[in-house]
């Protein structure tokens, strides 16, 4: 963990002396990683409630791609289990289209998104709308890039299906969380099932996107 954090000092620090994002106070909601499904997306546990986060601003490996048990291994290595802050962003709005949270996460004061950018476990991504971090993590990529050492190939998304269903259409490499039940007694028994679209397959078999209490 100490080279790790060694080797994240050494391109952030020398990189980001515009901008340095190491703060010495995290604002935020602290939280418990409980599972790392990738390198961009987790569930935590916030107050006793569970919800599903994407990182802001980066995009890591699916699962047919180059490179995705190392970014994922990374990041679980990193967090997963343990107590970390998260962090919204105004510019990019509480949840994605889907449903996942928006957030930075911090561990301590290091900022996880961009740690996977600087060891390039992650690609930068903007999806549709920009964040109040681009600048300082485009700068972090591009010296990561740089650096050789660290480097690994530059994954590319292959050509695939997208994923249909009768009222909806889930692109290739998203994910969405799927009820088991549309209406329940009780909020403790809406079960949710996180589906997945790998090249027109979709896993998992809850069908509602909604789960309401009668």
């Amino acid at each position: 963990m100490w080279i790790i954090l060694g080797l994240v000092t050494q391109i952030i620090g020398i990189s980001l002396q515009i901008d340095l994002w190491v703060p010495t106070a995290i604002a935020g909601e602290e939280c418990l990683v409980t599972e790392v499904l990738d390198g961009d997306t987790l569930y935590v546990s916030c107050n006793n409630q569970k919800h599903l986060v994407r990182l802001i601003g980066i995009d890591a490996p699916e699962e047919w791609e180059v490179w995705y048990e190392k970014s994922t291994l990374f990041l679980k290595k990193m967090i997963e289990k343990k107590p970390v802050r998260i962090e919204s962003d105004s510019y990019k709005g509480d949840v994605d289209k889907f449903g996942r949270k928006l957030r930075y996460v911090y561990k301590d004061t290091l900022n996880i998104n961009q740690t996977m950018l600087a060891l390039w476990r992650a690609k930068e991504f903007s999806y549709d709308t920009t964040y109040q971090k681009y600048k300082t993590f485009k700068i972090t990529e591009y010296f990561s890039i740089q650096n050789k050492k660290w480097i690994r190939p530059y994954y590319k998304k292959p050509f695939a299906s997208n994923c249909y269903l009768e009222w909806q259409t889930i692109e290739h490499g998203q994910k969405q969380i799927f009820y088991k039940d549309e209406e329940v007694t009780n909020a403790q028994l809406c079960k949710e099932q996180v589906r997945s679209c790998n090249n027109g397959i979709l896993s998992g078999i809850y069908v509602y996107n909604t789960c309401r209490i009668k």
